[in-house]
C-alpha cells in the first residue's frame, strides 16, 4: 500500500509544471506604479490624471522614442530637462495636488 502511494505521488508530481526562473531576466511592467506617469507614443500619457498626496514623489518616464519634457504652467518648480526615450524625471510635491497630464 505504501509503495502504491509513493508511486502515485511520484506520477502526480512528475506531471506538474515546473517553472524555470532565469535570475538574470528583467521584469517587464505593463502599467506604471501608483506614483508614476508614463509618457507614451502618440503623445499619450498613462495615467492621464493622478491625485498626489503631500510629500509624495511623482516619477515621469518617457516610454516613447521621441524626446519629451515635463513642466507645469502653474508650478515652475516642475521643469525637467528634455527626456530621451527611457529616461525619467522625478518631483516631490509638498502639497496635495491633482495633476492633469496633457500636451
Amino acid at each position: 500500500m505504501v509503495l502504491f502511494l509513493l508511486l502515485a505521488i511520484t506520477i502526480y508530481f512528475s506531471g506538474c509544471r515546473r517553472d524555470v526562473v532565469d535570475k538574470n531576466a528583467q521584469v517587464v511592467k505593463t502599467e506604471p506604479d501608483s506614483n508614476e506617469v508614463w509618457i507614451q507614443s502618440n503623445m499619450s500619457f498613462y495615467p492621464a490624471t493622478i491625485t498626489v498626496k503631500a510629500n509624495t514623489t511623482i516619477k515621469w518616464t518617457n516610454k516613447d522614442t521621441q524626446q519629451h519634457w515635463v513642466f507645469s504652467d502653474s508650478d515652475f518648480t516642475v521643469n525637467s530637462q528634455p527626456l530621451d526615450g527611457g529616461l525619467s524625471y522625478t518631483h516631490v510635491f509638498t502639497t496635495v495636488r491633482t495633476l492633469y497630464v496633457f500636451i
